[in-house]
């Protein structure tokens, strides 16, 4: 089965619950507005955020045209993070329609083990799409994966700052204080940000205060463990999976706080913030991550890793997109709407196709760096006997090659 744009606008707009031009995505003005609409419509309809949260998550959206910009000053490669966002968002919303179990979609799935981990009920409140995921699960899925690397220019931006720091460090007088005062203006002029992350910036240590940030955030709201963040001297502090969720937690606290899975307004909030704060490789107590226990955070890392097509790469003075397409082979849908999608048997086989010679010449790219990668990452996936897939092959299709992961 072949996965690109094309089929995955297709596959939204069949869905019928989203507003026209949805399905074309933020970095098209008609799906901006029309993604902002159903963030603003849902909030209000089901009371999961107030009015001010949702235009501030709504403009974080639209802000995310400026992720590579900001993270260009801090020595990133631009990889249009932007695009990549709203194709992960959209790759997640056709596999959640996968049937996982025998007649279980992975969003019902998913709302089962919400339940049986202290989580509130999900209401069947779906559409008229067979198999379609209730809203909760569907604002949980799209808010997560939209927002999912938002926040990796401010967490960059942190770790330059103290850099920076040491670097003036028995300077003038003063030239901490002008050092902190500029990075800090760079970090507010797109109003990417929320509130009270920025603070850090003002701290004595920034590795301390961005520890203490962290743990203030994702351990009171339940998103990890107290030991799930890293130490301040542990470089891993600067995770953007981490940053993004702990973002997101300060902007929905305006609306709700203390969040809590149990909540039946806001506890699909805590499974985005979850999903969000894994998907990176983080090095700690939530090095693996299971269907079982983190269904969206699962998705999430499967899809983060999948999504390479219409993503272009900074390189030779231009961009140049690395993929062309995906092809799937273990999971079937006829095309039809109302039929259907299921994982055929228990490998995934993910086949990337890569655009022309000249691509892979002007990225550099190399077979097994990315191979190695790929295995290392989709590793720490981890499915209990009986759901499917079980085991995930990666193939090349130029040059041909493959490696496989098992997710046991």
């Amino acid at each position: 089965m072949r996965i690109d744009t094309e089929h995955l606008e297709r596959f939204i707009g069949e869905c019928g619950r989203f507003p026209a031009d949805f399905e074309r995505g933020p970095s098209d003005p008609g799906g901006l507005q029309a993604v902002r609409q159903w963030i603003n419509e849902l909030a209000q309809r089901h009371h999961f955020l107030g009015p001010t949260a949702a235009q501030r998550l709504g403009e974080l959206v639209e802000k995310s045209r400026l992720l590579d910009w900001l993270l260009a000053f801090t020595g990133k490669r631009y990889r249009d993070h932007a695009v990549h966002q709203w194709r992960v968002a959209a790759l997640g919303w056709f596999l959640l329609h996968a049937h996982v179990l025998p007649d279980i979609p992975l969003w019902q799935y998913a709302a089962q083990r919400r339940q049986a981990l202290g989580g509130a009920a999900v209401p069947q409140n779906a559409c008229g799409h067979r198999d379609c995921p209730p809203d909760r699960i569907a604002y949980a899925w799209w808010v997560a994966a939209l927002m999912h690397d938002h926040a990796y220019p401010l967490c960059h931006m942190l770790q330059t700052l103290e850099s920076v720091l040491l670097l003036v460090r028995g300077a003038a007088p003063g030239e901490a204080d002008r050092t902190r005062t500029t990075i800090k203006a760079l970090a507010q002029t797109p109003r990417t940000f929320a509130g009270d992350a920025l603070a850090v910036m003002d701290s004595p240590s920034v590795s301390l205060g961005a520890h203490d940030y962290l743990r203030r955030r994702l351990v009171a709201c339940g998103v990890l463990p107290a030991q799930g963040v890293p130490p301040a001297n542990d470089p891993n502090l600067w995770d953007h999976g981490m940053w993004s969720a702990a973002n997101l937690c300060n902007l929905f606290a305006d609306w709700n706080f203390p969040l809590s899975a149990a909540d039946p307004h806001v506890g699909h909030l805590v499974e985005a913030l979850r999903a969000i704060a894994v998907h990176s490789e983080l090095p700690s107590a939530e090095r693996s991550v299971s269907i079982k226990d983190n269904p969206l955070g699962w998705l999430l890392c499967l899809c983060d890793e999948l999504q390479e097509w219409d993503r272009c790469v900074a390189v030779a003075g231009c961009a140049v997109p690395e993929t062309d397409h995906i092809e799937l082979d273990g999971i079937a849908w006829d095309g039809n709407a109302d039929d259907p999608i299921r994982f055929t048997g228990d490998d995934l086989v993910v086949a990337f196709k890569y655009s022309d010679q000249r691509t892979l010449e002007l990225t550099e790219w190399n077979a097994e760096i990315f191979l190695k990668s790929k295995s290392k990452r989709l590793g720490r996936l981890c499915v209990p006997t009986g759901l499917r897939p079980n085991c995930i092959r990666i193939q090349l299709i130029r040059p041909a090659t493959e490696c496989e992961v098992s997710l046991r």
